[in-house]
Protein backbone atom coordinates (compact mmCIF):
# COMPACT_ATOMS: atom_id res chain seq x y z
CA UNK A 1 0.00 0.00 0.00
CA UNK A 2 1.23 3.36 -0.86
CA UNK A 3 1.63 5.61 2.79
CA UNK A 4 -1.25 7.88 2.06
CA UNK A 5 -3.22 4.78 1.61
CA UNK A 6 -5.33 4.66 5.11
CA UNK A 7 -7.27 1.29 3.85
CA UNK A 8 -4.65 -2.09 4.14
CA UNK A 9 -5.50 -5.89 3.34
CA UNK A 10 -5.78 -7.49 6.54
CA UNK A 11 -4.45 -11.22 6.88
CA UNK A 12 -8.00 -12.82 8.38
CA UNK A 13 -6.61 -15.78 9.28
CA UNK A 14 -4.14 -14.74 11.45
CA UNK A 15 -6.39 -12.34 13.08
CA UNK A 16 -8.54 -15.82 13.63
CA UNK A 17 -5.95 -17.60 14.68
CA UNK A 18 -5.23 -14.65 17.38
CA UNK A 19 -8.43 -14.97 18.61
CA UNK A 20 -8.85 -18.84 18.96
CA UNK A 21 -5.88 -18.82 21.40
CA UNK A 22 -7.23 -16.26 23.25
CA UNK A 23 -10.54 -18.95 23.09
CA UNK A 24 -12.60 -15.70 22.22
CA UNK A 25 -15.69 -15.52 20.16
CA UNK A 26 -16.08 -13.24 17.00
CA UNK A 27 -18.14 -11.44 19.46
CA UNK A 28 -15.91 -10.95 22.59
CA UNK A 29 -13.05 -9.57 19.84
CA UNK A 30 -15.56 -7.05 19.05
CA UNK A 31 -16.91 -6.15 22.30
CA UNK A 32 -13.02 -5.75 23.15
CA UNK A 33 -12.07 -4.02 20.05
CA UNK A 34 -15.25 -1.71 19.96
CA UNK A 35 -16.77 -3.03 16.76
CA UNK A 36 -19.46 -5.08 15.55
CA UNK A 37 -19.57 -8.93 15.53
CA UNK A 38 -20.21 -8.44 11.84
CA UNK A 39 -16.92 -6.14 11.27
CA UNK A 40 -14.72 -9.00 12.89
CA UNK A 41 -16.29 -11.81 10.60
CA UNK A 42 -15.31 -9.74 7.52
CA UNK A 43 -12.08 -9.14 8.42
CA UNK A 44 -11.51 -12.53 9.29
CA UNK A 45 -12.55 -13.19 5.68
CA UNK A 46 -9.67 -10.69 4.32
CA UNK A 47 -10.15 -7.56 2.68
CA UNK A 48 -8.96 -4.13 3.26
CA UNK A 49 -9.62 -2.60 6.39
CA UNK A 50 -8.86 1.49 7.92
CA UNK A 51 -5.49 1.09 9.18
CA UNK A 52 -6.82 2.43 12.62
CA UNK A 53 -9.52 -0.26 12.69
CA UNK A 54 -6.45 -2.85 12.39
CA UNK A 55 -4.40 -1.12 15.10
CA UNK A 56 -8.18 -1.11 17.03
CA UNK A 57 -7.89 -5.21 16.70
CA UNK A 58 -4.13 -5.66 17.75
CA UNK A 59 -4.21 -3.76 20.68
CA UNK A 60 -7.46 -5.71 22.19
CA UNK A 61 -5.30 -8.88 20.90
CA UNK A 62 -2.36 -7.89 22.65
CA UNK A 63 -1.67 -9.12 25.98
CA UNK A 64 1.54 -8.02 28.43
CA UNK A 65 3.13 -10.58 28.25
CA UNK A 66 2.67 -10.45 23.98
CA UNK A 67 1.66 -7.85 22.05
CA UNK A 68 0.54 -8.26 18.28
CA UNK A 69 1.84 -6.38 15.62
CA UNK A 70 -0.14 -4.37 13.14
CA UNK A 71 2.04 -5.74 10.81
CA UNK A 72 1.22 -9.30 11.89
CA UNK A 73 -2.54 -8.72 11.00
CA UNK A 74 -1.43 -7.41 7.84
CA UNK A 75 0.86 -9.40 6.02
CA UNK A 76 0.09 -12.42 4.23
CA UNK A 77 3.01 -14.05 3.33
CA UNK A 78 1.10 -16.77 1.14
CA UNK A 79 -1.07 -14.93 -0.34
CA UNK A 80 1.98 -12.14 -1.24
CA UNK A 81 3.73 -15.42 -3.17
CA UNK A 82 0.73 -15.92 -4.66
CA UNK A 83 0.22 -12.48 -6.30
CA UNK A 84 3.82 -12.23 -7.52
CA UNK A 85 3.51 -15.71 -8.89
CA UNK A 86 0.15 -14.96 -10.60
CA UNK A 87 1.45 -11.19 -11.45
CA UNK A 88 5.08 -12.80 -13.41
CA UNK A 89 2.57 -15.48 -15.12
CA UNK A 90 0.15 -12.78 -16.68
CA UNK A 91 2.13 -9.61 -16.58
CA UNK A 92 5.40 -10.15 -17.10
CA UNK A 93 7.51 -7.08 -17.83
CA UNK A 94 4.11 -5.11 -16.84
CA UNK A 95 3.92 -7.05 -13.26
CA UNK A 96 5.63 -3.91 -11.28
CA UNK A 97 2.13 -2.09 -10.27
CA UNK A 98 0.67 -5.13 -9.03
CA UNK A 99 3.87 -6.11 -6.58
CA UNK A 100 4.58 -2.69 -5.71
CA UNK A 101 2.79 -2.28 -2.98
CA UNK A 102 4.42 -5.03 -1.03
CA UNK A 103 7.87 -4.10 -1.72
CA UNK A 104 9.88 -1.36 1.15
CA UNK A 105 10.94 1.53 -0.23
CA UNK A 106 14.16 0.26 0.06
CA UNK A 107 13.91 -3.40 -1.46
CA UNK A 108 16.83 -5.01 -3.24
CA UNK A 109 16.35 -7.74 -5.48
CA UNK A 110 19.50 -9.94 -5.69
CA UNK A 111 19.74 -12.16 -8.71
CA UNK A 112 23.18 -14.30 -8.22
CA UNK A 113 25.07 -15.11 -11.21
CA UNK A 114 28.55 -14.65 -12.56
CA UNK A 115 28.67 -10.64 -12.97
CA UNK A 116 28.03 -10.08 -16.66
CA UNK A 117 27.23 -13.37 -17.56
CA UNK A 118 23.72 -12.14 -18.29
CA UNK A 119 22.32 -8.51 -17.79
CA UNK A 120 19.81 -9.43 -15.52
CA UNK A 121 22.64 -10.83 -13.24
CA UNK A 122 23.36 -8.32 -9.85
CA UNK A 123 21.56 -6.40 -7.34
CA UNK A 124 18.53 -3.89 -8.42
CA UNK A 125 17.46 -1.26 -6.02
CA UNK A 126 13.92 0.01 -5.37
CA UNK A 127 10.98 -0.51 -7.67
CA UNK A 128 13.22 1.34 -10.93
CA UNK A 129 15.66 -1.82 -10.38
CA UNK A 130 12.97 -3.75 -10.10
CA UNK A 131 11.40 -2.96 -13.40
CA UNK A 132 15.03 -2.35 -15.46
CA UNK A 133 15.48 -6.24 -13.90
CA UNK A 134 12.13 -7.60 -15.78
CA UNK A 135 12.80 -5.82 -18.49
CA UNK A 136 16.31 -7.20 -18.67
CA UNK A 137 14.97 -10.59 -17.91
CA UNK A 138 12.41 -10.63 -20.66
CA UNK A 139 14.74 -9.25 -22.86
CA UNK A 140 16.62 -12.26 -23.22
CA UNK A 141 14.81 -14.85 -21.97
CA UNK A 142 11.57 -16.70 -23.49
CA UNK A 143 9.70 -18.98 -21.15
CA UNK A 144 6.93 -21.06 -21.45
CA UNK A 145 3.81 -20.62 -19.09
CA UNK A 146 3.25 -22.30 -15.96
CA UNK A 147 0.63 -24.60 -15.70
CA UNK A 148 0.82 -25.04 -12.41
CA UNK A 149 3.08 -23.40 -9.14
CA UNK A 150 2.97 -24.04 -5.74
CA UNK A 151 3.99 -21.87 -2.49
CA UNK A 152 5.27 -22.71 0.75
CA UNK A 153 6.34 -20.28 3.63
CA UNK A 154 7.94 -20.87 7.14
CA UNK A 155 9.12 -18.91 9.66
CA UNK A 156 12.51 -18.53 9.96
CA UNK A 157 13.16 -19.39 13.62
CA UNK A 158 16.25 -17.51 14.39
CA UNK A 159 14.54 -14.42 13.33
CA UNK A 160 11.54 -13.04 15.05
CA UNK A 161 10.18 -11.38 12.04
CA UNK A 162 11.66 -12.94 9.24
CA UNK A 163 9.93 -15.57 6.42
CA UNK A 164 11.50 -17.37 4.11
CA UNK A 165 9.21 -18.67 0.86
CA UNK A 166 9.53 -20.75 -1.95
CA UNK A 167 7.89 -20.76 -5.36
CA UNK A 168 7.93 -23.81 -7.42
CA UNK A 169 6.71 -24.08 -10.76
CA UNK A 170 6.36 -26.92 -13.27
CA UNK A 171 6.59 -25.54 -16.97
CA UNK A 172 4.75 -27.05 -20.09
CA UNK A 173 4.97 -28.22 -23.06
CA UNK A 174 8.63 -29.43 -21.93
CA UNK A 175 8.41 -30.55 -18.54
CA UNK A 176 11.30 -28.39 -16.02
CA UNK A 177 10.65 -27.29 -12.65
CA UNK A 178 12.20 -24.45 -10.84
CA UNK A 179 11.82 -23.18 -7.88
CA UNK A 180 12.63 -19.67 -6.37
CA UNK A 181 13.12 -19.07 -3.12
CA UNK A 182 13.01 -15.48 -1.11
CA UNK A 183 13.53 -13.73 2.07
CA UNK A 184 11.06 -11.22 3.66
CA UNK A 185 11.45 -9.67 7.39
CA UNK A 186 9.13 -6.90 8.32
CA UNK A 187 11.37 -4.19 9.78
Amino acid sequence: MTQNSRFIAINGRELRTQRLVRGWTQQRLAKIAGYTERLVRKAEKGGTLDIATIQDLAEALSTPAQAVAVESLTMDISAIARKWVESWELLETRMLPEIEPFLAEDFEFVCPGEPGAAPFVGTFRGAVGMQQWLDAYFSVLQRNKISKWSTWSEKIPSSPDGWRVALSSVCRPRPSKSTCTFGLSMD
